[in-house]
């Protein structure tokens, strides 16, 4: 319905009600937007993110005081390509390096192995399983990369780019809609008889048929190792067999000669070491050693080899001249631990013990937010903690949190503030991160970031959307929605974020 059609429809609505006011519905026009339902009925989300009755005026425009080329728009005051070479991108998307890029995704830098879509950061693999050019949602792989944007009749959205429709489906096992029929897979009737994936890593040659990705051939499991028995299970996430053990007893054959009488047990070929006699005398080695042949071999131990008179606590024994060992010295101890008093050792095992220091000597348990610290008697250093907001550190943002020492710019448990949680799968992003903005102080404070929705935000603090130097991160609006009570000074154009006095 163009423009003239809307306002007649309007103005008829109007006259048949006593008492109503004539609004003309233009009006509505130019709200900000990221997607198409952010748009009032008959108007359109536009590349440069306002709702206007069409968007066909932008294709050249004015960015600062540099006028935007034909066929380019102004994004975060650069003038953007709304295509890629020949590959046109769909309504609301622009290029940018090669690609077409959704608006909301301009600007927004995700790390290793996620990608953005719809302004936040997706997973491009569920656990181990790759999506496939898709995003990772609620466990299950999707295509956000064309949510809210649109193509022309005849056309279809692939991964932000407008790609005309196929006459058929043209692969049954990638969940694309290739002939734009609202059918993909082995819904669509075109894919019967062709080959699909029912992902069962254990089936191959899987086929459609009525509506359901079926048949195909089962993996076998027939070749199972030593004192393991066929036939085995095959798992579906991975495709490899598992075999159960052999019965416990069975005859095995093992490739270690020092190993006799070797029978399964619990699935491993097992049995007794080989046993070699024991040397003549205490100064010979207390037992012979069985070779790779399967021999035993006994070096006999000179006169001042080291041998054990059996104390532990005697670190020098060695053989004398009768064949006798005898020890010399006494094992010393290393110095003790915080709270710990000198050791001793015990000769019934050779470990040194620590009694405990005097409560009150002074220790110090490495915990910057406690203190004066001091040994309690029981062997534990301890001090009293610092209140929650005590900075603990040389960075203003280094503070005491519960009696532990965190980073509010980038702790989602402690986000500007000591207990002010991010929302589940949210990240805390430094204030240092919004650059275009005056007051940005590197490692100073954080924010929580968010998807348009408030309900994301600790302590009643809200979700700013639709700038886009600082979309989707939370703002404090007063102090009190600050742990300690305290925001930023009132910054023009700039979000606020919390701050301790």
């Amino acid at each position: 319905m163009d423009a003239l059609n809307r306002l007649a429809v309007a103005m008829a609505a109007v006259a048949a009600v006593a008492g109503c006011q004539c609004i003309d519905p233009t009006s509505l026009e130019f709200t900000a937007c990221t997607v198409a339902s952010d748009c009032a009925g008959g108007l359109t989300c536009c590349p440069d993110q306002k709702c206007r009755a069409d968007c066909k005026h932008l294709d050249a425009g004015t960015c600062g005081s540099i006028v935007c080329a034909l066929g380019t728009v102004c994004v975060a005051q650069v003038c953007v390509p709304q295509g890629c070479g020949l590959v046109k991108c769909a309504d609301g998307a622009v290029c940018v390096n090669d690609v077409c890029t959704q608006l909301t995704c301009v600007g927004v830098s995700c790390p290793a192995g996620e990608r953005c879509a719809d302004g936040v950061c997706y997973s491009t693999s569920c656990g181990t399983t790759p999506c496939d050019g898709g995003l990772c949602v609620g466990n299950q792989c999707l295509d956000r990369s064309c949510t809210g944007l649109t193509c022309p009749t005849g056309s279809r959205c692939v991964q932000g780019s407008c790609a005309a429709c196929a006459a058929t489906e043209v692969n049954c096992a990638d969940g694309v809609d290739d002939d734009c029929n609202q059918l993909t897979d082995c819904d669509d009737p075109a894919c019967d008889g062709r080959a699909c994936d029912d992902h069962n890593e254990c089936t191959t040659a899987e086929t459609c048929g009525e509506r359901t990705c079926r048949g195909g051939t089962m993996t076998g499991c027939n070749n199972p190792g030593i004192c393991r028995s066929a036939p085995g299970t095959c798992d579906a996430v991975t495709g490899s067999c598992s075999y159960p053990a052999a019965s416990d007893g069975t005859t095995c054959s093992s490739a270690d000669p020092c190993l006799v009488s070797t029978v399964c047990s619990q699935g491993t070929c097992s049995g007794p070491l080989k046993s070699c006699s024991t040397p003549p005398n205490g100064c010979q080695l207390p037992s012979g050693s069985c070779q790779s042949d399967g021999g035993c071999t006994y070096p006999p131990k000179p006169m001042g080899t080291v041998c054990d008179d059996g104390n532990p606590c005697t670190p020098t024994d060695t053989c004398n001249a009768t064949g006798q060992c005898v020890g010399t010295g006494m094992k010393v101890c290393p110095a003790p631990a915080q709270c710990k008093s000198a050791g001793a050792c015990d000769p019934s095992t050779g470990a040194c013990t620590y009694g405990n220091a005097p409560a009150g000597t002074a220790c110090d348990d490495g915990n910057p937010c406690s203190g004066p610290d001091s040994c309690n008697g029981a062997g534990t250093c301890t001090g009293p903690g610092a209140g929650d907001g005590t900075q603990c550190g040389p960075a203003y943002s280094q503070r005491c949190c519960g009696g532990a020492c965190v980073d509010i710019s980038n702790d989602t448990r402690h986000c500007g503030g000591c207990n002010t949680p991010c929302a589940p799968n949210r990240g805390c992003q430094s204030v240092a991160q919004t650059t275009n903005c005056s007051s940005n102080p590197a490692n100073y404070s954080g924010r929580c970031v968010c998807a348009g929705a408030t309900g994301e935000c600790p302590r009643s603090q809200i979700c700013r959307a639709g700038q886009a130097q600082y979309n989707n991160l939370c703002t404090p609006p007063a102090d009190s929605d600050c742990q300690g009570g305290a925001r930023s000074p009132s910054l023009s154009g700039c979000p606020e974020y919390c701050k301790y006095p």
